[in-house]
């Protein structure tokens, strides 16, 4: 199930998991070295989440449909599809015509072979960067171009799933 939680809920999953919550009321702590445990917790919280997206298999994440703000230009048969800024991974591409997304698996000389060849006619998409990916044979409308994205530092979207990545074994 698709969880979107604030950068404040996030913390207060973050401090479950870590051991960090529910603090004790029965005694009372004064610390004089300054550390500010959240400023810690939340950068750690930020690190795995960036990496969840960067790295994570797809059943881990909330993928987001940014064919609307993408761009597209054609580099003679090449079709090059560009997501927007916040955009961490591509995870599929579908051109109007096509029966499904395709994910961008193959390289970057095999899209370039086939996008010449007259008699190659299955969808062929690598990525040329994080951002960015190389189609062959794309005709038509971009319809659909499934993203791990970053929409926000005040905001975590992913998947029940991801939390086994995170919580400790016999959790």
């Amino acid at each position: 199930m698709r969880k979107l939680l604030t950068k404040t809920a996030m913390l207060e999953l973050w401090r479950l998991v870590r051991a960090d919550e529910p603090l004790r009321l029965d005694c009372t702590l004064t610390r004089t070295d300054a550390v500010d445990r959240d400023l810690i917790l939340e950068a750690e919280m930020r690190a795995w989440y960036l990496n969840l997206l960067d790295c994570a298999p797809v059943e881990f994440l909330a993928p987001i449909d940014m064919a609307i703000k993408a761009e597209i230009r054609t580099d003679g048969c090449l079709t090059i599809v560009t997501a927007p800024d916040q955009v961490r991974r591509i995870l599929g591409v579908r051109f109007a015509g096509w029966a499904a997304a395709v994910a961008p698996t193959d390289s970057l000389a095999d899209v370039k072979a086939r996008a010449g060849n007259p008699f190659w006619t299955e969808p062929v998409v690598a990525n040329s960067s994080a951002r960015s990916v190389v189609v062959a044979n794309a005709s038509g409308e971009l319809v659909e171009l499934m993203c791990a994205a970053d929409l926000s530092e005040d905001a975590y979207c992913f998947d029940d799933r991801a939390l086994e990545k995170l919580l400790p074994p016999g959790f």
